[in-house]
């Protein structure tokens, strides 16, 4: 179970259908833990102050991972107001793959969104991010190496390496995994492998004008 840093409100570890494409989630070791300065809260205070700059409603849980000895986290649901759904939304029964419509009307917010959080996390990396913030990342990366993609159609594979090998789990119950995105604009194809500890393990462009 995880509580709410700033209001109580303990949460279940399972998160809807609805909520795993309304929410994104980062997760933070607590930077406290162990030392003389821990204090409940504190951690996740700072990083909300710290990045609120990037999104003022930030939500902050603490919470846990690991087995047998347990290691304190704060996991941060950011940007509630984005409906992802218009970016990624189930296909199929397992919950692991996902295919989004092509998008066109809103690629500059998704491409706004997707800087904003480049600058986050160069400025405080998370532990572990989920599979929309890894989609983010890979949009950012084509903005940055400025690749044309005035449209775009985007797909996801999750890959997990945790015990509980399900999407409907929070990131903190299944915090090791590979996203296997991919994003198709008007003439170009990108694949990208992408761990959720951010690291870029590879990215391949293909030409569809064969």
């Amino acid at each position: 179970m995880r509580g709410r840093c700033d209001g109580g409100i303990l949460l279940n570890d399972f998160i809807t259908n609805q909520e795993r494409i309304t929410i994104m989630e980062l997760l933070y070791d607590d930077a406290y833990y162990d030392t003389p300065e821990w204090e409940e809260g504190k951690f996740a205070s700072y990083l909300k102050a710290e990045l609120g700059e990037y999104d003022d409603e930030i939500i902050a849980f603490e919470d846990d991972i690991g087995t047998g000895a347990d290691f304190p986290v704060i996991l941060l649901d950011l940007f509630n107001s984005v409906d992802w759904s218009t970016l990624l939304t189930v296909s199929g029964t397992t919950g692991f793959f996902f295919l989004g419509s092509k998008i066109e009307k809103n690629i500059d917010s998704w491409i706004s969104l997707a800087r904003r959080l480049g600058k986050l996390i160069s400025k405080i990396k998370p532990t572990r991010i989920d599979e929309h913030a890894a989609t983010l990342l890979a949009i950012n990366d084509l903005d940055k190496n400025d690749k044309s993609i005035s449209e775009m159609q985007v797909s996801l594979q999750i890959l997990p390496f945790t015990p509980v090998p399900t999407a409907m789990r929070k990131l903190s119950k299944r915090p090791n995994a590979l996203y296997l995105i991919t994003i198709r604009t008007s003439d170009k194809l990108y694949v990208y492998e992408i761990k959720s500890d951010t690291t870029i393990i590879s990215k391949n462009e293909i030409d569809t004008n064969w």
